[in-house]
């Protein structure tokens, strides 16, 4: 049976905890590491050395990881500056309104860049602290309370976030057949966002319960 190589990007932090356990993904399956990507139980089986996805028609689909750790530099800040150009694109392309020219646009042109750096600088120091997960995470809060936007932070912040998932080797979903940013769909997503942003302003949830509904949400990305 073919082995389909995944590369899905992981820091520091993870990457220690897989080499503590000297990469034996028998006993990391069995025990478990914190966010990493096996351990949410989400549609990926091990069996004998070989892990696989079972598709919607029951058929087997094997694969390998192929591990990169994040490298928090100048080079990664310009490739997260892309995604977030991209992100804008595909936002203007599903929500373009010609009656309402001020979604998506920054308040201040480049703020949201620049706080985005400057939690990639934090990480720069920190990646033993931190996964994956934790970044996503930040950057997701950030974008979803920052008000960055005269229209459009709710929506801003899942598309980046999905593209940054997406970039990192991860599929983000809510079910298993859907298009997150279909109207007729988002409106219930946007009312979850909407409740996470009073929420995080109430102090009634933090990092760690987002990061929690993100991590409950992911899988890794066939890109098929």
């Amino acid at each position: 049976m073919k082995i389909i190589p995944v590369r899905i990007y992981i820091t520091n932090k993870t990457y220690n905890q897989l080499k503590n356990n000297d990469f034996n993904f028998d006993l990391i399956t069995e025990k478990g590491i914190d966010y990493f990507v096996i351990s949410n139980n989400k549609n990926i089986f091990y069996h004998k050395n070989n892990f696989y996805m079972l598709t919607k028609k029951n058929n087997k689909i094997s694969f390998g990881f192929n591990l990169s750790v994040l490298d928090f530099n100048e080079k990664f800040s310009n490739f997260i500056g892309d995604v977030y150009i991209e992100s804008m694109k595909e936002l203007n392309e599903i929500f373009f309104s010609k009656s309402n020219s001020l979604y998506f646009q920054e308040k201040q042109k480049g703020s949201l860049l620049s706080g985005i750096n400057s939690t990639i600088f934090k990480y720069s120091y920190e990646s033993e602290k931190y996964d994956v997960f934790d970044f996503v995470t930040e950057i997701f809060i950030k974008v979803l309370t920052g008000h960055y936007f005269i229209d459009g932070n709710k929506r801003t912040a899942l598309m980046l976030l999905v593209q940054l998932l997406k970039n990192f080797g991860y599929y983000f979903y809510f079910s298993d057949d859907f298009n997150l940013f279909k109207h007729s769909y988002y409106q219930t997503v946007e009312k979850e966002l909407a409740n996470f942003v009073q929420m995080l302003q109430q102090n009634k949830i933090g990092h760690k319960e987002i990061k929690d509904w993100i991590y409950s949400r992911i899988t890794i990305d066939l890109k098929f």
